[in-house]
């Protein structure tokens, strides 16, 4: 039992590291910023927490696409999108076609860009259908997803 403590402890330490590392971002402090999302990234590690992990790598990629350093954000969301895939979160994996489909567009691979964007609205209906087929016994369809992670 305080081996489970401990670890949820952990866990609520990273998120709050990384919601801290999200207000630094969006305030452009991102000195701040990239100190607290390692410190998450960190502890998410050490808990072998691949999702959280791979959440805070997104919000790294993101901001790194706000100071232009695209190339290490489409570096960063490449292994996002395979980690992703891994524990089967289609929703993130939208999330990050859509972002690196924006960061080629903006650097001049609109095609390249069209694709990505293409198989993000493939997965969206998907992802629909699936939670429409979830939930169509009740004849309701399930609360849209999060936006933000």
């Amino acid at each position: 039992l305080p081996i489970s403590h401990v670890h949820e402890d952990s866990l609520h330490i990273g998120h709050v590291f990384r919601f801290k590392g999200i207000i630094a971002d969006i305030t452009s402090n991102y000195t701040e910023a990239q100190i607290n999302y390692y410190r998450a990234q960190e502890i998410y590690e050490s808990l072998d927490n691949q999702l959280n992990v791979a959440k805070t790598r997104y919000n790294i990629a993101l901001m790194h696409m706000k100071l232009n350093n695209d190339s290490l954000a489409l570096v960063i969301l490449k292994k996002d999108i395979e980690a992703y895939e891994a524990v089967n979160d289609t929703f993130n994996v939208i999330n990050s076609y859509i972002t690196t489909g924006y960061i080629l567009n903006r650097n001049g691979a609109p095609d390249s860009a069209l694709q990505l964007l293409k198989k993000a609205y493939y997965y969206s209906i998907l992802y629909l259908t699936l939670l429409c087929t979830l939930e169509s016994s009740v004849f309701t369809i399930k609360s849209p997803p999060k936006i933000y992670n």
